[in-house]
């Protein structure tokens, strides 16, 4: 299990590379599938998994002044990683992302995505999500 460290990081958004997508977005820093293929994993094979404090406020504030369009989640860690059952950080991005008219790219390796189709049910309005397991 890795340790969890609550921080304040900004911007949560960042420039993406991918084409189709002026922005991503990554729940988390570092990663617990510590996949060989990927560079989220510390050296050491033991990384923190740093999460912002107040995750919703301030995305909400970052988005405030874009038009609403397809945010990529999953460039640096998987956004749906074992931490996310308990933190639910990636959830907390989805909410604010629907209520705001945006929509979201996830890639990610994990079933626990699935938990987050009941979004519209609960009253979030719809929310356009890609996702690549």
């Amino acid at each position: 299990m890795s340790i969890i460290r609550k921080e304040y990081f900004a911007p949560l958004l960042e420039s993406c590379n991918l084409k189709y997508y002026s922005y991503q977005l990554d729940p988390y820093r570092g990663c617990e599938f510590r996949c060989v293929y990927c560079s989220a994993v510390d050296v050491e094979g033991k990384p923190d998994i740093v999460i912002t404090q107040d995750i919703k406020s301030q995305l909400a504030r970052e988005i405030s002044g874009l038009q609403p369009q397809v945010i990529y989640l999953g460039m640096k860690s998987d956004p749906y990683q074992p931490c996310e059952a308990e933190q639910l950080q990636t959830r907390k991005v989805l909410e604010v992302l629907a209520v705001r008219g945006f929509s979201a790219s996830i890639l990610t390796k994990s079933d626990l995505v699935l938990r987050d189709v009941d979004l519209p049910r609960i009253g979030v309005k719809p929310l356009l999500l890609g996702m690549w397991i």
